[in-house]
């Protein structure tokens, strides 16, 4: 199950390194994020998000295997998500809660409860970064984010526009907005993978944004790893809160 969980936080394909902004740059960057951020219902709204919940219902696609998925989620800041997953394969029902807090995360299924190993929790945090800084937003204007064009370039027929999101300590991840409505419709990072140790490009397309509780939020979410199509899901029951009890995000029992 751990195909699984990656899955729903697959996002990235990196691109070529960009050398430092120049200060015409810095200013299109940040008109750019401001954009976005008034876009999607304004600074106010969007902090609201920094805790959230929502559901998710759609697609899963395992190698030669396909099958239904259901998410239940919790999330808080950048570094922490608890995901509750059903994924129905080869008639056979699939549970597992998995659940990222800071710096320790578990994986549990109905017969034990176990420590995400080292060698694959970096894989999820940058997974759940990617996913949450495309949400929020906010965090792209603090001072610790260094952000660096990607220019134009077209997504599903829509004319986009990205920048490169950088911070020491942590991988790049590229975001991309439809140049029209300012809203994102694209991020992307990679990993490396666990077996082989190659670097492996995830993306998130989002799609069909909607308004809730004033934040004009995407819907839809189509997830690829290395090109392949490997989850896609269709969001509800999106509520922010004013912060989630550290429970959540517990070792599970």
């Amino acid at each position: 199950m751990r195909s699984v969980f990656s899955g729903s936080l697959l996002v990235g394909l990196v691109l070529a390194g960009a050398g430092p902004a120049r200060a015409d740059d810095q200013a299109d960057m940040k008109a750019l994020i401001d954009k976005a951020i008034k876009a999607a219902g304004g600074a106010a709204k969007l902090k609201a998000l920094q805790a959230c919940t929502w559901k998710g219902k759609g697609t899963i696609e395992i190698e030669d295997k396909k099958g239904t998925l259901g998410i239940d989620a919790s999330m808080q800041a950048l570094d922490q998500a608890r995901l509750d997953l059903t994924a129905e394969i080869d008639g056979k029902t699939h549970n597992v809660a998995v659940v990222v807090n800071k710096e320790q995360g578990w994986f549990k299924s109905p017969k034990r409860v176990e420590a995400i190993p080292k060698d694959f929790f970096p894989f999820l945090k940058t997974d759940l970064r990617a996913l949450r800084l495309t949400q929020l937003l906010l965090p792209l204007q603090d001072k610790e984010c260094k952000l660096s064009p990607l220019g134009e370039t077209k997504i599903d027929d829509q004319d986009a526009v990205g920048v490169k999101a950088t911070r020491k300590g942590f991988g790049d991840v590229d975001i991309y907005f439809d140049k029209k409505t300012g809203l994102p419709v694209k991020c992307q990072t990679v990993v490396k993978d666990t077996k082989e140790g190659n670097e492996l490009s995830h993306e998130f397309f989002f799609s069909a944004p909607k308004e809730t509780d004033g934040v004009k939020h995407f819907t839809k979410v189509l997830l690829k790893r290395d090109g392949k199509k490997m989850i896609e899901i269709e969001l509800s029951d999106i509520k922010s809160a004013d912060k989630l009890e550290e429970s959540v995000f517990a070792k599970p029992e």
